[in-house]
């Protein structure tokens, strides 16, 4: 009778610590689920991006294009410096100009910032201290990341300050 109860007792706990396997399972197949439909709607959103900053609709954008969405971005981290028109030649080919073409094409640019986005904030900070180059991309990671997550960008300074001098007066 002992043996039976003790039987009973270990198949209760493995029977609990199975649903408890089989819950934890659920919860990561939910998360991983809610993971790729937001991955899913973000390379959507990258997708009009690029479109629009594809200003001679080639296909491919070029330094002076991707310059022009990097000022864009500036709003989203008005204190912190981007990368310059200059720089944006080094982050074509950071973003995987596999061919030297001097030119970034839909499909390594949505790759190379879905790839960044998902990155931990050690891994930005690392990132981050690197050099100034990495520190400008960095910023503009940060950018992309709110623009895509649809945050309003923060005030403008001067706006600001105007508005509560007239608050003031």
């Amino acid at each position: 009778n002992i043996l039976f109860q003790q039987k009973k007792v270990e198949a209760a706990a493995a029977k609990k610590q199975k649903d408890a396997v089989e819950a934890r399972l659920e919860t990561q197949k939910q998360e991983e689920e809610k993971r790729q439909k937001t991955i899913l709607k973000q390379k959507n959103k990258i997708s009009e991006l690029y479109r629009k900053s594809n200003k001679d609709g080639d296909g491919s954008l070029n330094r002076d294009e991707l310059a022009s969405m990097v000022k864009k971005m500036q709003v989203y981290v008005p204190e912190e410096a981007l990368p310059d028109e200059k720089e944006c030649r080094k982050l074509i080919r950071m973003m995987g100009d596999m061919d030297n073409s001097g030119t970034i094409d839909e499909k390594e640019f949505t790759s190379w910032l879905v790839d960044h986005l998902d990155m931990t904030p050690e891994e930005r900070e690392a990132i981050r201290t690197e050099n100034a180059f990495m520190a400008k991309m960095e910023a503009f990671l940060r950018a992309l990341g709110m623009w895509l997550k649809g945050e309003k960008p923060p005030p403008d300074k001067k706006e600001q300050e105007r508005k509560e001098a007239k608050e003031r007066a």
